[in-house]
């Protein structure tokens, strides 16, 4: 167990991230120290340069370890490798391309503790490409508690972004993140909290950046394999959490039931639909907060 209050460990997977993972790793360590006790990194035998990016940064922080693959295994098995060797009662997993904002983690990890919660996400993710500064468009959850039904309403939904704290002993539980489903792994271990009953909690504030347009592991994932399929064997266990009508339709549309979620929700045992989160357009965003100013400056002259 961590000492003190550092009751953190970072964990990150790290497979041909040259590029990124330094930022990631600076991101904990921006006054994000208060409550990290270290970082776990699992390289995945990458094939670029990642290797040696890893030797030198662990050589700058004397709080990060490296763990490295002898053989690629995936993200699911370098999640759980990273995992196993934590030593803190809560684990944050970061993605080796994402960003965490500065100081973000100590009001997250008390958000857990004063929820009882299993899980705690952020409520937002910030989408940029190149820098933090340029988000394009954010993701924004259903605040309060993540059920089941939740998770199967759409594509906006903590466990699908994968940048979450959870207890360690909860992983430990559910049999740790699903190591044959590719890019689904963190939905299948969020599925496998959530099917376990597992307290899953949205912070009614704070965000991440998470990164796109990168060549990512799960566009390599999705382009060579069927998600839906992947998923259907992952949620076979939970058929009995479900409506008798939503695993009809898992079963009559095994190849593309997934990618419809947010137009055909699956319902639980109960016939209840859960909330899917929001999708915000920076632009649009933009636009409001222009006809808001307009509008201040207009009711202002008019009560001179």
């Amino acid at each position: 167990m961590a000492e003190g209050n550092k009751m953190v460990t970072i964990i990150i997977p790290a497979y041909n991230c040259e590029a990124t993972i330094e930022e990631a790793v600076a991101s904990v360590f921006c006054q994000n120290t208060d409550v990290v006790d270290e970082i776990v990194i699992a390289e995945d035998c990458s094939t670029d340069g990642t290797r040696d990016v890893l030797r030198k940064i662990a050589a700058k922080y004397l709080r990060l370890r490296v763990l490295f693959h002898k053989t690629n295994r995936g993200g699911g098995s370098a999640r759980n490798t990273a995992v196993d060797a934590a030593r803190s009662d809560y684990v944050f997993c970061l993605d080796s391309d994402n960003v965490l904002e500065t100081d973000s983690l100590a009001s997250l990890t008390a958000f857990a503790q004063s929820t009882d919660a299993d899980v705690a996400a952020f409520r937002e993710l910030h989408y940029f490409r190149e820098t933090t500064e340029r988000v394009s468009h954010k993701w924004r959850f259903k605040e309060g508690q993540i059920l089941l039904r939740d998770h199967l309403s759409g594509g906006i939904v903590p466990a699908a972004s994968g940048n979450y704290l959870f207890k360690r002993s909860a992983w430990q539980e559910v049999g740790g993140y699903p190591e044959s489903s590719g890019a689904l792994d963190c939905w299948g271990f969020g599925l496998r909290l959530l099917g376990a009953d597992k307290r899953m909690m949205v912070m009614e504030h704070g965000h991440y950046y998470h990164r796109y347009g990168l060549n990512s592991y799960w566009v390599r994932d999705f382009n060579s394999r069927s998600p839906s399929r992947v998923a259907t064997a992952l949620l076979r266990p939970y058929f009995h959490k479900l409506s008798r009508e939503s695993v009809e339709f898992i079963e009559r549309n095994q190849d593309n039931w997934m990618r419809d979620l947010s137009c055909h929700p699956l319902k639980d045992a109960q016939g209840m639909r859960g909330e899917n989160g929001m999708l915000l357009r920076e632009r649009t965003l933009r636009f409001h907060l222009h006809r808001l100013r307009n509008y201040l400056k207009t009711f202002s002259k008019s009560n001179r």
